[in-house]
C-alpha cells in the first residue's frame, strides 16, 4: 500500500530584503553570494523530498513547494536547522494535506514569528 502524502511549502525568512539591498547598491558579488545560499538551502530540501520518494512541485529563488511522503516530515525540525547553518538564514515552513493548505500554514508561520514549522492539520 503506497504511503499517504502531504504537502511541505518553505520560504526564507526575510531574504527578500537582503536580496533587494545587494541589488540597489549595485553590489553583485554580494548578489552572486546570497544566490548561490538560496539555491544550497532549497538543495536541502529538494534532495530530502526526492530521497524520501517525493517530488518538488515548485521551486523559485527562497521557496518551494514540496510532496512528500507523510512519515518524512518528521525530519522538517533537523532540515530546518542544517537549512540555517549552511545558508545563515532561518526558514518558515508550512505543512498541508493540499497545497493551498500548506501555504496557508507557510503564510501563518511568516507572520507569527518565522523561523518556525506549522501543521495545517492542527487547526482541523
Amino acid at each position: 500500500m503506497k504511503e499517504k502524502m502531504t504537502y511541505v511549502a518553505i520560504d526564507a525568512d526575510d531574504v527578500g530584503s537582503i536580496v533587494g539591498d545587494a541589488v540597489l547598491s549595485n553590489n553583485s558579488s554580494k548578489l552572486s553570494e546570497i544566490s548561490g545560499k538560496i539555491n544550497a538551502g532549497v538543495q536541502i530540501f529538494s534532495k530530502w523530498a526526492e530521497y524520501n520518494g517525493g517530488s518538488v512541485i515548485s521551486s523559485g529563488s527562497d521557496e518551494a513547494v514540496f510532496q512528500v511522503p507523510l512519515s518524512s516530515i518528521e525530519e522538517l525540525e533537523e532540515l530546518k536547522n542544517t537549512y540555517q547553518q549552511k545558508t545563515g538564514f532561518s526558514v518558515s515552513i508550512g505543512i498541508g494535506e493540499k497545497i493551498s493548505d500548506a501555504a496557508k500554514a507557510l503564510i501563518y508561520a511568516k507572520v507569527n514569528g518565522k523561523n518556525q514549522i506549522v501543521d495545517y492539520r492542527d487547526w482541523e
